[in-house]
């Protein structure tokens, strides 16, 4: 049974991948030990067939022989392409810690969520690579405007956006429209800023969200009235 990898143990991708996947005995049949890539297959499976042709075997030893190459085939495409899908993912990991990284350097804090399936395959530490931002709370009369565009100019790095806190920010009704590119928001604060009615008109391009923070804004009771018959499913807050 394969076992998963200890998340404190420091172990590769191909080294975590064999953990869960025990080596095949088509694979030690051929004579390969891991790692082993397509080339291996070719060249392991025509050294067998060479050795059981000098020894002049049964045509049912090469049947088997045959058997466990085209088993191998398939297993090392499968083991190759979660190595390639590993490595983009490192890759986009770099890239997104920069980006994290800039986020912070504008007065912003950072939430990350792993892909499930992930952790249960490669355990905790592999899940790390494929983290996706989930949540950004950017706070302080240094956030404004010129921040949202510049988040807008990433929306490709934010598909998984669903929470946002704009409190005691200086944003406004311009600034706001912005946020008409992250559909998948679900919980949007902007209490103590000076938005009103007129820019909560992007809530119509943001069908996902359910949570609504106004406290200190310019939006009253009147105001929020019209939300709650607008927007039946959001708790405004």
């Amino acid at each position: 049974m394969a076992t998963q990898p200890d998340p404190h143990e420091h172990l590769t991708p191909e080294e975590a991948y064999m953990r869960l996947h025990p080596w095949p005995e088509y694979m030690t049949a051929l004579g390969l030990s891991p790692p082993a890539s397509e080339e291996d297959v070719e060249e392991a499976y025509k050294t067998k067939l060479a050795e059981l042709d000098a020894q002049s075997a049964t045509e049912q030893k090469k049947k088997e022989l045959k058997t466990c190459y085209e088993q191998a085939r398939k297993f090392d495409g499968l083991q190759s392409s979660r190595r390639k899908w590993l490595s983009k993912q490192v890759e986009r990991y770099v890239e997104q810690e920069m980006f994290i990284a800039e986020i912070e350097s504008r007065g912003g804090k950072v939430e990350t969520e792993s892909i499930d399936w992930i952790k249960v395959s490669f355990g905790d530490d592999f899940a790390q690579v494929a983290d996706s931002i989930g949540g950004i709370d950017f706070h302080g009369a240094t956030i404004g405007d010129d921040d949202l565009a510049w988040l807008k100019e990433h929306e490709a790095k934010l598909s998984g956006l669903h929470k946002l806190s704009l409190a005691n920010t200086e944003v406004s009704n311009e600034g706001l429209a912005h946020l008409g590119s992250f559909p998948a928001l679900r919980l949007l604060d902007l209490r103590n800023t000076a938005i009103s009615m007129r820019g909560l008109k992007v809530l119509a391009k943001l069908p996902k969200l359910r949570v609504l923070g106004l406290g200190g804004t310019r939006v009253g009771r009147f105001g929020r009235w019209r939300l709650g018959m607008k927007y039946p499913h959001l708790n405004v807050q």
